[in-house]
């Protein structure tokens, strides 16, 4: 044990506080002389530390019509960093990805790109007499991306009808039905002939609205006198 003279405490104390003070200096890593620097905040999006930039490929667009390419929304700009948020050299939006869109089906059931053959008509109805073959083609429909898109325009019908045949009203007379009128080529004849030596029938038929007539050549009179 070392033992001090009371005259001597004071230079003791003195030496020890020297002491303690140059190694609590030589223990801190904080030099209270130098400034504190803080470093920004990267951006790990692009790989960037603060302060740092590049040029980065991208999209203008995140997805694209079908039958229209990525490419064509491509762009390349410069991006910063500072403190963590990122910079762009323009307000044009940048996506870093970009899809086409699928293909739309069409209402009737058809898929894109399928197609379908089948009798169609270029008039849903022909006159009474006609044939609905006369209007009748191949159609071909094809989907494609929702809109159907056909072949044959022309052929629009998928079915034909045949008019009903018309009635002869100013007769009586539907279609088919006949009348047998008696006629008469003279309103009179002699004592010695016979109203039935010049009468002749006619016959009124009935065609699709159409009266024909048959039978007598000469029609001038209906009634008769002897």
């Amino acid at each position: 044990m070392l033992l001090f003279r009371p005259q001597a405490w004071p230079m003791v104390i003195a030496s020890l506080s020297l002491m303690f003070s140059q190694a609590c200096q030589n223990d801190s890593s904080d030099d209270p002389a130098s400034p504190t620097v803080i470093e920004g905040k990267s951006c790990d999006l692009f790989g960037l530390k603060d302060g740092e930039s590049k040029t980065v490929e991208g999209f203008s667009a995140e997805t694209v019509k079908f039958g229209d390419t990525c490419e064509s929304v491509a762009l390349s700009k410069t991006v910063s960093c500072s403190d963590g948020v990122i910079e762009q050299s323009s307000s044009e939006p940048l996506f870093l990805g970009c899809n086409a869109e699928l293909p739309k089906a069409c209402d009737n059931g058809m898929a894109h790109g399928e197609s379908k053959t089948f009798p169609g008509f270029s008039a849903e109805f022909v006159d009474f007499g006609s044939s609905c073959s006369a209007v009748e083609g191949i159609q071909t429909l094809t989907c494609e991306n929702g809109v159907l898109t056909s072949a044959n325009p022309e052929l629009e019908f998928s079915s034909c009808t045949v008019a009903e045949p018309m009635a002869c009203e100013s007769e009586g007379l539907a279609h088919g039905q006949s009348l047998s009128i008696e006629r008469y080529s003279s309103a009179t004849v002699a004592y010695d002939q016979k109203c039935s030596d010049v009468m002749q029938e006619e016959i009124r038929t009935c065609d699709n609205g159409n009266i024909v007539v048959s039978g007598a050549d000469l029609t001038v009179y209906t009634e008769m006198n002897v």
